[in-house]
This record gives C-alpha cells, sequence and structure tokens, in this order.
C-alpha cells in the first residue's frame, strides 16, 4: 500500500464525500447498495480529519518546544552571568581592600620597581591577577545582550566604570607619590 501525505488524504476523503453526495442527491431514492460508498466517503473524511488533526498537535508541540529550549538557554545564561557578577563583586571587594601584604610589593615583570614596589600599585596588581576571569567575563557580555538585549547588559557598564575608577585611583595615586618624592 502506498503511503499518503495529509494534503493528499483530505484532498481524497473531500473528493469521495463530494461525489457521494452528488450520486445520493441525483439517486431517486438511497439504497443498501450505496452504504460502502458512504463509508468510504466516511473513512477518508475520517482519516483526513486525523491528519489535520496531527498536524496541527505537532506544530504546537513544536512551538511549544521551542518555547521551552529558548526559556531554558535564557534561564541557563542568566544563572552564568549572575555567578560571574557575584565573583566579579568579590574581585572588586579584594582589589579595594586597604590591607597591602608584603608579598604585594615585590618587584613585577614589565613594572618598573619604583612602582611595583608602591603599596598604591596592590589594587591593580590584583585586578591583574584575575585578567584572565575579567577577559571572559566581558565575552558573557556579549552572550547575555545577545540573548536579552542591550539594554539588559547595561550592568557590565556599570562594573567596567567601577574598574576603570579602580584603575584612575591607583594611577593617581602612584603617579602623586613619585611626584612628592622628586620634590
Amino acid at each position: 500500500m502506498i503511503r499518503q501525505n495529509a494534503p493528499s488524504l483530505i484532498f481524497t476523503g473531500a473528493i469521495s464525500t463530494l461525489a457521494l453526495a452528488i450520486a445520493v442527491s441525483t439517486s431517486p431514492e438511497p439504497t443498501f447498495m450505496d452504504l460502502p460508498d458512504w463509508l468510504s466517503g466516511i473513512g477518508d473524511f475520517m482519516t483526513g480529519s486525523a491528519a489535520i488533526a496531527a498536524a496541527v498537535v505537532g506544530i504546537r508541540s513544536l512551538n511549544a518546544w521551542r518555547a521551552e529550549t529558548i526559556g531554558q538557554r535564557k534561564v541557563a545564561v542568566a544563572e552564568e552571568v549572575l555567578a560571574a557578577f557575584y565573583q566579579v563583586k568579590d574581585i572588586i571587594h579584594a582589589a579595594r581592600s586597604p590591607l597591602v601584604l608584603v608579598g604585594e610589593m615585590q618587584p613585577e615583570e614589565g613594572v618598573p620597581d619604583e612602582i611595583a614596589t608602591n603599596a598604591h600599585y596592590a589594587p591593580l596588581r590584583r585586578l591583574q591577577r584575575d585578567r584572565t576571569f575579567l577577559s571572559e567575563f566581558w565575552v558573557q557580555r556579549y552572550r547575555f545582550a545577545a540573548v536579552f538585549g542591550l539594554e539588559a547588559a547595561k550592568p557590565f557598564d556599570e562594573i567596567n566604570r567601577v574598574l576603570n575608577e579602580i584603575n584612575a585611583a591607583v594611577e593617581s595615586l602612584v603617579w602623586d607619590k613619585g611626584a612628592n618624592e622628586i620634590r
């Protein structure tokens, strides 16, 4: 038996039913002999109706699955970004700590010794220690904006502003100390 798709079944059922209706309306009286034709037409019509119902249920299921998948993706991105914000909060809190350990005033490669051994340089050194995570954090900004929109990504800009303020304050303190020692 050749498998038919839903539109052809519907079309076949509709044509059979229409042909049967025309045959019955033209015959003077329906007879018992017309019953198989009626049953065949009704069977075709029911098959077509079932195909339509299955297609509607399938489309609705697909749309529900798509919405659920998108919702799960949004939840996953939101959880990931929220955890990253908590971690950045801890990084900023640690960078701004007034306590400077002796180990944080050691010479550093690529930084002049008078700056690296300055206690005011410690916050920047602490941020440099976490630069890999902070780089990954900025990548998450774009993923978050793609999912939730640019307006929702504004807290990333606030974090950037705070980090820039810390950098500016460190540079100001380091340079002011150097200028005071020269005088």
